[in-house]
């Protein structure tokens, strides 16, 4: 009988000793990374990095803790801070977990030196101390719920409009009415998406060609439209009358930039003014007319399509007097210079109307004396007040041989080819 009670009891004992040993091995060891704290002075960085190595090592002899893979994965931050002083240096190691709002563990030790040699001791014991701050936990149980996703499908009618497709040359400028310019691609192929049964209208550009205006009709069917400008004219004829005795002119334009800046050259005669018609029962020898070859450049301002457009030109000239068995260098302006500013209107594509006026400096030789008294008084009599009228028009002298005549009015026709 007394075996039963013995029984019991080494029941009992054994039970005892083999619960807990299935809760520990049930446990799961924390992770601990260690590092260095931000706000410890950068003087001693390299000694805190040789100590914070020691440390670890110390916590994998020492303790039940595994080493972190990354700081953040860590159950357990250990920092490390260490500050000098006259007395020697202050070693600080806080250990918490991040998930606790509290500062978690801190041990402090003053040490004369930062060697590991003088600090190892103390290193050892904070393992120990972190060992029993943070023991194995029972391993943490994830959750995972999955939820069934049902897909469902939708069908989205969407309304296109019509595509339209210009074909034209790469750098062409297009210019829909109400939208921004756009200017064509590499490609040479410039989409647009408008509207079934509209209209498109558009201006097409280029430098060195004639502008373009269209308008096309939108359908319901995608199409394509192809954009061809025509070149500017380079070469063009002019003629002009200038003074109110018809003096004739007619020259040639060649515009080295296209529907802009010329360069010409233009020949003016009196032998074919009206005055030389009505002097013809005069003694041939007694008539003395002039021929004059102009070489000017000019530049025209203002769109190439423009109803209306202004013009500078500048330009020399040299004139001959011609007279029955005689041609020698003029008198009067056997060398001048001008500059004007003229307006053209267009009547055609091609063909426009001019007036303008010209300053003129000419060269003069006086063999008789007749320029010693001369002196230009505006309203001084009747031909002066109409310079256009007289043979001497008005103007300055400007030293001995110059003249600074005042502007000349002309009138023209230009004819592009």
């Amino acid at each position: 009988m007394k075996t039963i009670p013995l029984l019991l009891a080494t029941l009992l004992i054994l039970c005892g000793t083999l619960l807990p040993a299935q809760d520990a091995a049930e446990l799961v060891p924390q992770t601990v990374a260690v590092q260095l704290d931000a706000n410890s002075d950068t003087q001693y960085l390299a000694d805190m990095e040789q100590l914070a190595a020691f440390l670890r090592l110390e916590l994998i002899h020492l303790t039940r803790t595994t080493p972190a893979a990354v700081a953040s994965a860590a159950d357990v931050l250990v920092s490390l801070a260490a500050s000098g002083s006259t007395e020697g240096f202050m070693l600080t190691i806080r250990a918490a977990s991040p998930t606790e709002t509290h500062d978690g563990k801190q041990w402090s030790h003053q040490s004369a030196s930062l060697e590991p040699g003088a600090v190892l001791d103390f290193l050892r014991e904070t393992a120990r101390r972190i060992d029993s701050a943070f023991p194995p936990q029972p391993p943490k149980i994830i959750e995972v719920v999955t939820e069934r996703i049902v897909q469902e499908t939708e069908t989205v009618t969407i309304v296109r409009g019509t595509r339209l497709v210009l074909l034209a040359a790469p750098g062409m400028r297009i210019q829909p009415d109400g939208q921004a310019r756009q200017e064509v691609p590499e490609s040479g192929r410039l989409e647009f998406e408008l509207s079934a049964n509209t209209t498109f209208s558009f201006s097409a550009s280029r430098s060195g060609y004639h502008p373009l205006q269209k308008t096309l009709f939108v359908g319901s069917e995608d199409f394509e439209e192809t954009i061809e400008l025509e070149t500017l004219p380079r070469l063009e004829i002019v003629g002009t009358l200038r003074h109110l005795n018809i003096v004739p002119a007619i020259g040639a334009n060649w515009y080295w930039v296209p529907g802009y800046a010329w360069l010409g050259g233009m020949l003016e005669t009196s032998l074919l003014s009206w005055d030389y018609f009505e002097g013809k029962n005069e003694d041939p020898s007694k008539r003395l007319r002039y021929a004059e070859l102009q070489l000017h450049t000019g530049l025209r301002l203002g769109a190439v399509d423009a109803k209306l457009r202004f013009a500078l030109n500048a330009g020399i000239a040299g004139r001959l007097e011609i007279a029955e068995q005689l041609v020698r260098p003029a008198d009067w302006a056997a060398f001048s210079s001008f500059a004007g500013i003229e307006a053209s209107y267009r009547l055609t594509r091609s063909i426009s109307l001019y007036t303008g006026s010209q300053l003129r400096l000419l060269l003069y030789n006086d063999p008789y004396g007749l320029m010693d008294d001369y002196q230009y008084q505006l309203f001084d009599q009747v031909e002066n007040a109409l310079p256009l009228m007289t043979d001497l028009p008005p103007g300055w002298k400007v030293g001995e041989k110059w003249f600074l005549q005042l502007p000349e009015v002309l009138v023209g026709l230009r004819i592009e080819l």
